[in-house]
């Protein structure tokens, strides 16, 4: 049914103040958020201990992504706001709105080792097994 259906819509660039009280100002149909890729706010690392044949490996990860204007914006900030709403058309009483500012995003990994064969050639075949978790934030 169409009751199943989201309809995002961005803010108007040309609108000078940021009132998101009016459904006018979001214009922009079909829009999607666009985020910087900063190695400045990244990080990936891992440590390991060796133990004869078998191996523990910890990694981590950390992953910042800023939103980004695509174009100019009459007000800064309006790139970070959208409405959603499940009708095609947007009025006062159908929609809410979202501000996404940044996403992070941090993983850790725990990782169990053995190398199968032991042999003192270049390449050696291993098995692994890990458990992990990753936790995204969204601000």
């Amino acid at each position: 049914s169409s009751r199943e259906t989201s309809y995002v819509r961005g803010y108007d660039k040309s609108v000078a103040t940021i009132d998101v009280s009016a459904p006018a100002n979001f214009s922009k149909s079909g829009y999607t958020f666009a985020f910087s890729k900063n190695l400045l706010t990244s990080f990936d690392g891992a440590v390991g201990y060796s133990l004869g044949g078998a191996r523990v490996e910890l990694e981590a990860s950390y992953r910042r992504f800023a939103t980004l204007a695509d174009g100019q914006y009459a007000k800064s900030g309006a790139e970070s706001l959208a409405a959603i709403t499940r009708d095609a058309v947007i009025t006062e009483n159908n929609y809410f709105v979202v501000k996404i500012d940044e996403i992070t995003n941090t993983s850790v990994m725990l990782n169990g080792c053995y190398d199968v064969l032991h042999t003192d050639l270049p390449v050696s075949p291993y098995v692994c097994a890990g458990i992990g978790a990753s936790f995204a934030d969204i601000s």
